[in-house]
């Protein structure tokens, strides 16, 4: 889609009283940054959201993009399969956990409205945390971690310091 399609799509949708919409992933590209941009200045009424990898730089530019938005949200994510924590990242369980806290603590500098997710690549599906929802750690991570998880959704907590956390089920792999 052009930008010019997302801004009508965005605009279309908040007429039909979408609560958020997520415009797109700010680092991606020139174009996605732009198409971001505008609709974070244009479209009123849902939150608008930017997608940006558990980096620094991505967070940045997602926070740059959203800053004309009536109400902005950074939604950051990292991969947790063994595969991509081994060969991708090439970071160990606990170096993620730390790096997914990190990026929840940064993107709350540019805003209260955070949302975190983990890409499971074995299931091929996202396992969604956010300060209103999570799903359990993936069956992976030991149990002396697992407690460190939760970390990172508490991170996205509101100033207040609290969270309303609804633990889903896992769906089996298929």
């Amino acid at each position: 889609m052009t930008t010019e399609e997302k801004l009508q799509m965005a605009f279309q949708l908040a007429r039909l009283g979408v609560d958020v919409i997520e415009a797109g992933f700010a680092a991606a590209s020139k174009g996605d940054f732009e198409a971001v941009k505008l609709i974070a200045e244009e479209v009123k009424g849902p939150v608008i959201c930017s997608l940006a990898r558990a980096l620094e730089g991505d967070i940045e530019l997602a926070a740059q993009a959203l800053e004309g938005a009536e109400r902005k949200r950074i939604h950051t994510f990292i991969a947790t399969s063994e595969i991509h924590m081994k060969y991708k990242l090439r970071l160990s369980p606990e170096e993620v956990l730390e790096r997914a806290e990190r990026a929840v603590a940064f993107a709350r500098r540019f805003t209260d409205d955070v949302e975190f997710s983990c890409w499971v690549a074995a299931s091929a599906r996202w396992a969604r945390a956010a300060a209103v929802r999570a799903r359990p750690p993936p069956l992976h991570l030991k149990k002396a971690l697992a407690s460190k998880w939760y970390v990172c959704v508490a991170a996205a907590a509101p100033s207040g310091g609290h969270a309303h956390l609804l633990l889903t089920s896992r769906r089996p792999l298929t």
